[in-house]
């Protein structure tokens, strides 16, 4: 299918990762179901429907355990960092699967009414991100027409992404041939 005619599937709107053998939520989708049942980025998942998070356990499994239908309920049970790093805050979260749009996961849009001013808050910088970005950028400029007079993006609940996406997005704003960012190694070395 072509990058336009990206299909809804069933999902939790969170992304996770493996640190020290264990799962954190590292993304939620802005109201999305995760984040309206209250799950917390850096929660650590302990069990999933039933089955504990242990070691041993792969991202294929955690993934497979992730997945239903819309309309069912993944029931997660958490710790939050709220609690000491020795008593975590320990709870469980029931989530409903929900139709999630892939690109929904990287671009909101939105606008301030009469303002003339769009708002685009970026969540990461995906591999397809200019896309969503630019296709964001019509939607507001069909939306204010001529009364567009400027643009924020919201970065602050940016987790981080590729450079190069977040480089293709920033060379729509400079001149071509404008240097848009070095590389150094850990001793400074270009």
């Amino acid at each position: 299918a072509s990058r336009g005619s990206v299909q809804p599937r069933s999902g939790l709107g969170f992304s996770h990762t493996r640190w020290k053998d264990k799962f954190f939520v590292t993304t939620l989708l802005f109201h999305g179901p995760a984040w309206k049942a209250g799950l917390h980025t850096l929660d650590e998942i302990r069990a999933i429907n039933g089955t504990r998070m242990t070691p041993k356990t792969d991202d294929e499994t955690i993934n497979t355990l992730l997945t239903g239908r819309v309309g069912e309920i993944c029931r997660m049970e958490v710790a939050s960092p709220e609690g000491t790093s020795k008593s975590p805050r320990l709870h469980e979260v029931a989530i409903q699967y929900d139709e999630i749009t892939p690109r929904d996961l990287v671009c909101q849009t939105a606008g301030w009414e009469g303002s003339g001013i769009g708002l685009i808050s970026l969540r990461y910088f995906s591999r397809d991100q200019a896309l969503d970005f630019s296709e964001a950028v019509r939607k507001l400029s069909r939306k204010h027409g001529d009364k567009l007079r400027g643009l924020v993006i919201d970065l602050r609940n940016c987790h981080g992404g590729t450079l190069l996406s977040g480089a293709e997005i920033l060379s729509g704003f400079v001149p071509a041939g404008t240097l848009l960012f070095t590389v150094r190694d850990r001793d400074g070395q270009e």
